[in-house]
């Protein structure tokens, strides 16, 4: 009897272990799948119709992949951002590092300075990344239309309304396709309301280890340390010395910052990520599937200014030790002393690779007075799962009102709100007018000096800061905008001849608000009208001349000459010059700036509404030919409004 006992339990235990191994094996989808996964080996089609959905898939499939591989290429961007400020040999940067100077490939910086000294951040959010791979795949998707050659049994049709969504995983994109499609065959008709399609490619994971070696070279200033390591170890850049001689040095500015960027290539490419070591190159670490590549092409732009600085020429200080009655010695008792102050800015692009995708960033290295660049702008941390967006907790109330034709504050009703929280940006609701007050009464997320921000077509945009840890209320006031017609002028700078735009002339137009709260890109002639609020502006414009053959800047030597003190004994008493000579290269140009003007212009309210159109004066420099040329008319630029032939605008 108790061997019959022990065999019962025996077969008991068999029993429930086989029960839990089938349940396990019957839930494993939903143990070991995502919803989506889920989803898609649930996904049912009619018989005869799996031809159509698995055409759909490839082709989806394929355009997914597409726009995956660009926005890897692009820095976690399909549409980069904008930027139309004319590269200059003084303002080399853009907010792009143009990887093969032919505008073929620009990757966008996620960490840059601009020509005024502002440092900027442009490092797209998970979210934004699978906004703008949807946004591409449902702008591609009628391409699928258009090669049925293999279905001719069968009628498509109501394809017209696509809504496309996307979640970017570490090894995986998820893409959801919906959609009213009917597919005839015969006298079967079905509809695909759903396509559901994974793309096996590690953007996820390749953008998080990315952010994590930018924070970390951001945080530390990495680049930086390494590049004034470089100015002190290296001798072809003169930093901080002192020698024993009589002899004075001297060095070629133009030869100190060709040596500077071999130096920085080779040192660069140096940099790795290895877990395994704590080597002076390393920078983080990234997992050991993943390969990272660091570089900095001689070709690309390099800025330098150094202090002090004779017209290129760099020199050290004779010291001359006075030993009172021995003084007859101290032309044996020389001292070369020299210390240089830099201010350096150069791209360097850092790829990551798996499984052959790439995923690449660029962000400028910043020295400044022989320091590193100073964090102003924090890192930016890599937390999507919490979204302040659904954690609205505090009551706030945003009335909005504009300024009427005569002057008179009127509500505004239908004004967009929305509140940004760090990175965050929330879609609150429209302002509604009760009882002659237009304004919306909402529970907002949490947050310390957060922005509220006001907007409506036809209107300037809004913006207070505010804190919405306890209830409160703002009023915000969305100046009218109005539009003008453009005319532009050219004025010939030593003449003062006004005449019309050239055929191949164009103005590039910056137009900013001094508050902030408007600003406009315009290229005339491609625009012909520019929308205009009442305020205060700062407005730069830029002469461009443009060529189909070409503008050629002719090559030119330039010698430099430095007073030095002679060697020896009649260093006490006389002097010598030195003489450098440097061969600036030739090239050729399909555009240039000629001209231009950066000036202050207060807009009056009734001289908006009284008027049509508004003329926009620019000053004609020259055709440059040579580099100097070139940087002297980019420099003239900000003094042009000086010119006693200069105009301010004029608006009828």
């Amino acid at each position: 009897m108790k061997k019959r006992g022990q065999v019962t339990l025996y077969i008991i235990l068999g029993l429930v272990i086989l029960i839990a191994f089938v349940a396990i094996f019957t839930l494993k989808d939903y143990i070991l799948k995502s919803k989506f996964e889920r989803e898609q080996s649930n996904l049912q089609v009619l018989q005869g119709f799996e031809p159509i959905k698995n055409y759909f898939d490839s082709c989806i499939s394929d355009i997914t992949f597409r726009g995956a591989r660009l926005m890897g290429m692009q820095a976690g961007y399909i549409n980069s951002p904008q930027d139309n400020i004319p590269i200059t040999s003084n303002a080399p940067f853009s907010n792009k590092l143009n990887i093969f100077g032919n505008d073929a490939l620009q990757v966008p910086y996620w960490f840059y300075e601009t020509g005024n000294g502002i440092q900027k951040q442009q490092i797209p959010t998970l979210q934004e990344m699978q906004n703008q791979l949807a946004t591409y795949i449902n702008n591609n998707l009628d391409n699928c239309l258009n090669n049925f050659t293999a279905f001719q049994d069968y009628d498509f049709g109501n394809f017209e309304n696509k809504k496309t969504e996307v979640e970017i995983q570490d090894e995986r994109i998820f893409v959801t396709v919906s959609s009213n499609l009917e597919v005839s065959k015969g006298t079967v008709t079905t509809k695909f309301d759903k396509f559901l399609v994974t793309v096996n490619l590690p953007l996820g994971k390749l953008y998080n280890s990315a952010l994590n070696i930018y924070n970390n070279a951001y945080k530390n200033n990495f680049f930086e340390e390494k590049t004034i390591d470089m100015m002190v170890l290296y001798d072809e850049i003169p930093y901080s010395k002192t020698d024993f001689t009589c002899d004075t040095k001297i060095w070629d500015e133009n030869k100190v910052k060709n040596d500077f960027k071999k130096i920085a290539s080779r040192n660069i490419q140096a940099v790795k990520t290895d877990p395994s070591t704590t080597d002076y190159f390393t920078i983080g670490s990234v997992d050991k599937d993943v390969s990272t590549n660091f570089l900095y092409s001689e070709n690309w732009p390099f800025y330098m200014q150094v202090f002090p600085n004779e017209n290129g020429i760099l020199k050290g200080d004779e010291v001359i030790k006075k030993t009172g009655a021995l003084r007859i010695l101290s032309s044996f008792l020389c001292l070369n002393n020299y210390h240089f102050v830099y201010d350096v800015k150069y791209p360097i692009l850092i790829t990551l690779n798996k499984n052959d995708y790439n995923f690449q960033f660029a962000q400028m290295v910043i020295i400044d007075n022989n320091q590193p660049k100073n964090n102003t702008l924090g890192t930016l941390e890599p937390i999507e799962s919490q979204n302040i967006c659904d954690r609205k907790l505090t009551k706030t109330k945003v009335s909005t009102y504009t300024i009427n034709d005569n002057n008179q504050v009127i509500p505004l009703d239908n004004a967009d709100i929305s509140f940004k929280c760090f990175t965050t940006t929330c879609s609150i609701g429209k302002t509604k007018n009760e009882d002659g007050i237009s304004s919306l009464e909402e529970d907002f997320p949490q947050c310390l000096n957060g922005l509220i921000t006001a907007e409506k077509d036809g209107y300037n945009k809004a913006t207070s800061l505010i804190s919405t840890n306890q209830e409160s209320q703002v009023t915000l006031t969305l100046e009218h905008l109005y539009n003008k017609k453009l005319d532009v002028r050219i004025i010939e700078k030593n003449s003062g001849i006004v005449r019309n735009l050239g055929q191949d002339e164009q103005l590039l137009l910056v137009i900013q608000n001094v508050d902030g709260s408007y600003s406009n890109i315009i290229n005339y002639p491609d625009a012909q009208s520019i929308d205009l609020a009442a305020g205060d502006y700062v407005i730069t414009n830029y002469l461009i001349a443009k060529s189909v053959n070409g503008i050629k800047i002719n090559p030119e030597e330039i010698q430099k000459c430095v007073k030095v003190p002679k060697g020896g004994v009649l260093g006490l008493f006389f002097d010598e010059s030195k003489c450098l000579t440097t061969t600036l290269e030739g090239f050729t140009l399909d555009q240039v700036i000629i001209g231009g003007a950066e000036f202050e212009y207060q807009v009056n309210r009734e001289n908006l509404v009284n008027s049509n159109r508004i003329t926009i004066y620019t000053m004609f420099d020259k055709i440059p030919q040579t580099n100097n040329e070139v940087a002297s008319i980019y420099d003239n630029i900000n003094t042009n409004n000086q010119n006693p032939n200069f105009k301010y605008p004029e608006l009828r």
